[in-house]
């Protein structure tokens, strides 16, 4: 059986036909080729990090591309708003916007 909290089209290509001999592995290995032929990608993630005795959350952007680069960006809290890490493939450094 296939259970997966997540929804929409990847978690339901990895699930479709479970119970079938092979099926879950040719669903895993569809989703993997088609993030294989991606040319980049964005996401945003809310990041909550707990410390001992804190709590603090923080909204990211990271955008990503195929030739290995990336930059991920603080978006929230206000006062962090335009640190950014940026990899280049090698080298990562880290820029601010403020």
């Amino acid at each position: 059986m296939c259970t997966d909290d997540r929804s929409g089209t990847d978690a339901e290509r990895l699930c479709a036909g479970a119970g079938r001999d092979g099926a879950e592995k040719d669903g895993a290995q569809m989703l993997q080729e088609e993030y294989r032929a991606l040319t980049g990608c964005a996401m945003t993630a809310d990041v909550r990090c707990d410390r001992e005795n804190e709590v603090e959350n923080y909204t990211l952007q990271c955008d990503w591309n195929a030739d290995g680069s990336a930059r991920v960006e603080v978006l929230a809290p206000e006062t962090l708003v335009g640190i950014a890490a940026e990899f280049n493939g090698t080298i990562c450094r880290c820029t601010t916007m403020i």
